[in-house]
């Protein structure tokens, strides 16, 4: 049954078929993860905030999300006394160029468009 056709029945208060999701197994078997997976947090910031942080990763070219991860990972990097990875910073600065010189693009085509 797919997800539409449970939200259906749910809805409509029949029983839910969850035979398709196979049967249930517990297992004791570790498994390492990376430390390079993504977890996702909660942060709690006023509207304000949220609006500010919106148009920077606009200007950037960005999200929200790698804009936050970017500013976390460089005060880490500030308040551990570590020096920026030059390497890491220039990578950064490359992307951003990109996404600049590609917004601009974007717009002289639609200026050139309504012209």
């Amino acid at each position: 049954m797919r997800a539409r056709e449970l939200m259906e029945r749910a809805r409509s208060g029949l029983p839910l078929d969850d035979s398709h999701f196979g049967e249930p197994r517990l297992t004791t078997e570790r498994f390492d993860v990376s430390d390079d997976v993504m977890v996702g947090k909660s942060v709690r910031v006023p509207m304000s905030l949220v609006k500010r942080i919106e148009a920077v990763a606009e200007a950037n070219g960005s999200d929200w999300s790698k804009t936050i991860r970017r500013w976390i990972e460089e005060g880490l990097a500030r308040d551990e006394g570590v020096e920026p990875d030059p390497a890491a910073e220039l990578a950064s600065a490359v992307a951003r160029l990109q996404t600049a010189a590609e917004r601009a693009q974007q717009l002289l085509e639609q200026q050139r468009k309504a012209a």
